[in-house]
């Protein structure tokens, strides 16, 4: 599992690479806290270079301390995928110092 850290009141660029292309793919960040709750990242993902299968996550600071099970859903040609294809990645939101 890859494994990432962040700081409650980050508001900054996350970044995840798929094993494959994004060229003319429908891509959604599945962001999931602790609880199997779902965490809405609609209009927060950003793919700046299909080609390297990149794909940020713009947060906006508000995100709860907690963790997060992370993954990517690609579909392409009526066919979907999911990466990683073990597992999930876990995204930690840590208390910040004062």
């Amino acid at each position: 599992m890859n494994e990432m850290t962040v700081k409650f009141g980050d508001s900054r660029k996350i970044g995840w690479r798929a094993s494959t292309s994004l060229v003319d793919a429908d891509v959604v960040l599945k962001v999931e806290n602790s609880a199997g709750a779902p965490i809405d990242t609609t209009d927060d993902i950003l793919i700046p270079d299909p080609p390297s299968g990149i794909v940020f996550w713009q947060l906006d600071g508000t995100l709860p301390v907690g963790s997060y099970l992370v993954e990517l859903e690609i579909t392409r040609d009526g066919e979907t995928m999911h990466a990683p294809t073990k597992g999930q990645r876990v995204l930690t939101v840590e208390e910040a110092l004062g």
